[in-house]
C-alpha cells in the first residue's frame, strides 16, 4: 500500500488487517544549522507522522491479535555528527511505539519496534545524494569548519553502504514477530546495532560523542 507521505506493507483478511509494517524512511543529513525547516518537516513527516497517521487510519480494521511493526534504528540511541534530524525522528518513532504499545494493549493489538543497524537498502545512496551542495547554505566560517568532515562523512557513508548487511535478516525478524503468540516489544537486529547499544550503556555520553566526532575527524578546535 502506498500513501502520499509514506509506504507501508499491510495484509490480512477481507475488511481486516492482521499486520501493518511501517518500513519507509528518509535521511535528511548534514549540519543542523544547514537543515531547512522544510527538510526537517520532511524528515518527521516520513519517519514519524506518516506511520502514526496510517496506524490511525487502519485501526478500525484491526482486531485482537493484529500486529504493528515499526522499523526503527539504532540511531535513535546514538547520534552521529550530521545525522541529527534522522536520529531525532527515529527516537520519536521509538517513543511513539512505546506509547502505542500501552494504549493498544486493551485491544489485544501488539506493537513491536525493530531497532535496526546498517542494512543494504537504497537509503544510503539517497542520503549521499542529499548531502550534495548542502554546504552552500553555510556562511564562510561554518563552511570552513564542516567542509572536510562532511567529505569524510560521505566517504564513511559509502563504506557503510558497501559493507551493509543483507536485509533478509530483517525479513526473518518480521516473520518471527508474526509467528510469535506474544511478540517482544523490541527486536535489536544487526551486529552494529548491538555494539552501539552496549557502548551506549557502558560509556558516558561525552565519550560516545567523542567517538562520533572521531569518525569524521572533528575533534580539534577551530581557531
Amino acid at each position: 500500500l502506498f500513501h502520499p507521505i509514506v509506504s507501508i506493507t499491510m495484509w490480512g483478511r477481507e475488511n481486516a488487517y492482521d499486520c501493518i509494517i511501517n518500513c519507509a524512511g528518509v535521511v535528511e543529513g548534514g549540519p543542523l544549522l544547514t537543515i531547512s525547516g522544510e527538510q526537517m518537516q520532511t524528515q518527521f513527516q516520513v519517519n514519524v507522522f506518516g506511520p502514526l497517521q496510517l496506524v490511525r487510519c487502519a485501526l478500525p480494521f484491526m482486531e485482537h491479535g493484529s500486529r504493528i511493526i515499526n522499523i526503527g534504528s539504532i540511531s535513535a540511541r546514538i547520534t552521529l555528527p550530521f545525522m541529527g534530524p534522522y536520529s531525532a525522528s527515529k527516537a520519536a518513532l521509538a517513543r511513539l511505539s512505546s506509547a502505542l504499545r500501552s494504549e493498544l494493549y486493551p485491544l489485544g493489538i501488539y506493537v513491536s519496534l525493530i531497532e535496526a543497524g546498517n542494512f543494504r537498502t537504497p537509503i544510503w545512496q539517497k542520503s549521499i545524494n542529499r548531502f550534495a551542495n548542502i554546504l552552500e547554505r553555510c556562511d564562510a566560517r561554518l563552511k570552513n569548519i564542516y567542509s572536510a568532515p562532511m567529505d569524510r562523512a560521505i566517504a564513511v557513508a559509502k563504506q557503510m553502504e558497501n559493507s551493509s548487511a543483507d536485509p533478509a535478516v530483517i525479513v526473518c525478524a518480521i516473520v518471527s514477530i508474526l509467528e510469535c503468540r506474544n511478540p517482544a516489544s523490541l527486536y535489536r537486529i544487526g551486529v552494529d546495532a548491538w555494539a552501539w547499544s552496549i557502548l551506549d550503556r557502558i560509556l558516558p555520553l561525552r565519550a560516545i560523542e567523542w567517538i562520533g566526532r572521531a569518525v569524521v575527524k572533528m575533534n580539534k578546535f577551530e581557531r
